[in-house]
């Protein structure tokens, strides 16, 4: 019996133990989810979040496999821990969960980052470089004079040239590389095609050098 008492005793305290574990992971991931205001919305979420009159809203639309887009997520995130000017709220979506929000908003590269005033009528476009501190003062107030983003109109081609500017290095090493080892194997494959012409003449000539000294031979 007494050992009995003592294993339900060893049995509650760790319960206990277990439960106080349980509210503390609780409360630290509360603790969490408020220090980090960002909002993750889908393109349905976001009509009725800009709509709701309650504030601005940054929005960052990108892909998970953009490098850009991996290379400024941290500095998103510190961005939605701050309170903002004009109740602005920071939010981002997934635009491989929505596809269309390219056309809908009118953007064709990742990560495109768009201001919606309030009651959603006007979008603005962030056009700084993407430094935390660049995009602290678009949030502070400097959005009230960035260009009007007019999802209709036609979107702009980059040429090949942009297009590779905006390539990680990694991609354009290999370009470079490339560029130089084409010219280069061009080079090499005229040179063994022309010494193969040089040496079946040289052949050519040896023979009929040999032919002409065995009619001599013959003549004598």
């Amino acid at each position: 019996p007494l050992l009995g008492k003592m294993a339900l005793l060893r049995l509650h305290a760790g319960l206990m133990l277990l439960g106080l574990h349980f509210v503390a992971a609780q409360d630290s991931e509360v603790t969490s989810l408020a220090a980090n205001k960002l909002m993750d919305l889908s393109d349905e979420a976001l009509d009725s979040t800009v709509k709701d009159g309650k504030g601005p809203v940054f929005v960052k639309f990108f892909a998970p496999w953009c490098k850009h887009c991996k290379d400024m997520a941290n500095d998103w995130h510190e961005l939605a821990k701050q309170d903002w000017p004009d109740d602005l709220r920071v939010a981002r979506i997934d635009c491989t969960k929505d596809p269309d929000a390219r056309k809908k908003y009118g953007f064709s590269g990742y990560p495109t980052l768009l201001m919606f005033e309030t009651g959603g009528a006007v979008m603005r476009k962030y056009q700084g470089d993407r430094s935390l501190a660049s995009m602290a003062d678009f949030c502070r107030g400097g959005w009230k004079d960035a260009p009007v983003h007019d999802p209709n109109a036609p979107q702009l081609k980059r040429t090949w040239r942009q297009e590779l500017m905006r390539m990680p290095w990694s991609i354009k090493m290999v370009f470079g590389l490339f560029a130089l080892g084409f010219p280069a194997a061009i080079f090499a494959a005229c040179w063994d095609v022309r010494q193969g012409h040089v040496k079946k003449a040289k052949r050519r000539a040896e023979r009929q050098l040999e032919m002409a000294a065995m009619k001599g031979n013959k003549a004598e």
